[in-house]
């Protein structure tokens, strides 16, 4: 027990204020105090940081198989007949590169691809159109 635990303790057992000398000690000790909350404090903020990205790591949504994802893409966006559908699915493709492939992979999405009636001709014109020089 040090200096300041037992001055500590004798003001805690009675009701009489400390002299100076007791106040100095008790004073240096609560600012040492604080200093080691504040310290404390820090790396429990780090360590929750760490912990959270270890758990997000760990999540079983990442172990979620590529066909099941897949299957999921489908019930959100059953049949991606509008621009907007499509635009929607590019952007789930773009979350990272699972879901990409989650995507792609998934049969509803490739087997209702829609070529619009305007591509062969805009093709056409960029395929065999003369070249000018520039």
């Amino acid at each position: 027990m040090n200096a300041s635990n037992s001055t500590l303790l004798h003001f805690l057992s009675n009701n009489c204020p400390p002299g100076p000398i007791e106040n100095g000690t008790l004073r240096a000790e609560v600012e040492r105090l604080k200093i080691k909350i504040a310290t404390l404090r820090k790396q429990l903020g780090e360590c929750e940081e760490l912990l959270g990205k270890h758990e997000i790591v760990l999540s079983s949504t990442r172990r979620i198989p590529l066909d099941v994802l897949g299957l999921i893409f489908s019930f959100v966006l059953p049949d991606c007949s509008s621009e907007a559908q499509w635009k929607e699915l590019t952007n789930y493709s773009l979350v990272c590169k699972t879901w990409h492939q989650a995507v792609h992979g998934a049969y509803s999405f490739t087997s209702q691809l829609r070529v619009h009636q305007d591509i062969p001709e805009i093709l056409g014109h960029l395929l065999f159109s003369p070249r000018t020089p520039t």
